[in-house]
């Protein structure tokens, strides 16, 4: 159901049955999600006990208490800064690790938002809603992250360059760091293009580009609602899917009245979905030309650039990704007509769209799940 999708996210439900498919017993400590029963129950092979509201003080103490239920060995934390309800949280976060240490478990934590410390500026701070003086919401960060790491028995990113990060800007030993990168699934459900977007209401015959995720200010969605005007104008067949809801907290933030405008000016030509349920993840990608990541800021991994890569879909990705993908070809700077040409340009360019393609084959095949799987079950018997 809908309800279930949204206490348990694609990236959970990926990395849990992956490891599960290994002979691992998984149990997935997660949210109750909107009007869903807070009763446990199977994802396929794996036990899922919703415990905790998301924006709850109290969320990570529910957290520990639904551990304990689970009787593991292993807690595997997936940790976002604002994931489990905002400051205060995020402060008692690491006392809470430190009783499951206390008590014999082994803690290895996912941290999903590493930030190079510069990029918190006062747009950034503003964009995301956080209040204080720059220097200070900098420190706090940084201790904040920090108080994770040295909570857990090893840290997790998804990349190298984050791993740097986290040595040179936020003090971590590089001995507790684990790189696994995103899995990527060989085999998708996809349908075909043509009822994909038969479904969708998009021509056979347009070109379009896919923007997913989270609709979240870091990732350029101000810039990107700029350029579509003008990108529509230059290219007629060019349809825009925007796909992804933006988290309570971001709500004021997002331009929704911009949205809202382009939808009913361009309303047959920009495709706005609102939250995707995990079961529709497969038809999005399977109607879209490129998947379309202009962040201004990279924190983390990309779902869905794993994502684009398990579905043979070709990236175009401003030059933020850089640290993660260097060969990643047609890189932009994100800035309001930068977006514009960069679309325009992979539309007009056979060259480039082969060059993305084959980009992201060999990115598939290097970061299988089964394989990440194998590396993260390596990591838990070596804590």
């Amino acid at each position: 159901s809908d309800s279930r999708d949204s206490a348990l996210n694609w990236y959970t439900r990926r990395l849990a049955g992956a490891i599960a498919s290994q002979g691992v017993e998984v149990s997935v400590v997660a949210p109750i999600g909107d009007g869903a029963s807070p009763l446990p129950w199977q994802d396929g092979n794996v036990a899922v006990i919703p415990c905790y509201r998301r924006g709850s003080v109290i969320a990570p103490l529910n957290m520990i208490t639904g551990a304990a239920k689970t009787r593991a060995e292993i807690i595997h934390v997936q940790h976002e800064l604002f994931a489990y309800g905002g400051l205060a949280t995020a402060t008692v976060l690491p006392f809470c690790l430190r009783h499951l240490r206390r008590r014999g478990l082994k803690v290895l934590t996912t941290i999903h938002g590493v930030i190079a410390l510069d990029t918190i500026t006062p747009e950034f701070i503003r964009a995301n809603r956080i209040t204080g003086p720059i220097r200070g919401v900098r420190y706090a960060w940084r201790q904040l992250i920090r108080n994770v790491a040295l909570a857990s028995d090893a840290i997790h990113v998804h990349e190298r360059y984050l791993r740097d990060l986290l040595i040179e800007q936020y003090s971590i030993d590089g001995h507790v760091i684990r790189v696994i990168p995103m899995g990527i699934d060989i085999k998708t459900n996809a349908p075909p293009r043509e009822l994909a977007r038969a479904h969708l209401g998009i021509p056979p015959d347009a070109e379009v580009a896919l923007f997913f995720g989270y609709l979240s200010t870091y990732k350029g969605l101000a810039e990107l609602l700029a350029d579509i005007p003008t990108t529509l104008a230059r290219r007629s067949k060019l349809h825009f899917l925007l796909a992804g809801d933006a988290p309570a907290r971001l709500r004021k933030a997002i331009d929704i009245v911009e949205l809202s405008r382009l939808s009913r000016v361009y309303g047959d030509r920009v495709h706005i979905t609102g939250f995707v349920p995990d079961r529709t993840i497969p038809q999005l990608f399977a109607a879209a030309d490129v998947l379309l990541l202009p962040y201004t800021v990279v924190m983390s991994a990309s779902g869905p650039m794993a994502l684009a890569a398990s579905h043979g879909l070709p990236v175009l990705l401003s030059n933020k990704f850089s640290g993660s993908y260097p060969a990643a070809p047609g890189m932009f700077v994100p800035e309001r007509g930068r977006i514009a040409d960069a679309v325009c340009s992979f539309f007009q360019d056979p060259a480039l769209q082969a060059a993305s393609r084959e980009f992201v084959r060999k990115l598939s095949a290097e970061r299988a799940w089964p394989e990440v799987a194998t590396a993260f079950i390596d990591a838990y018997e070596n804590l």
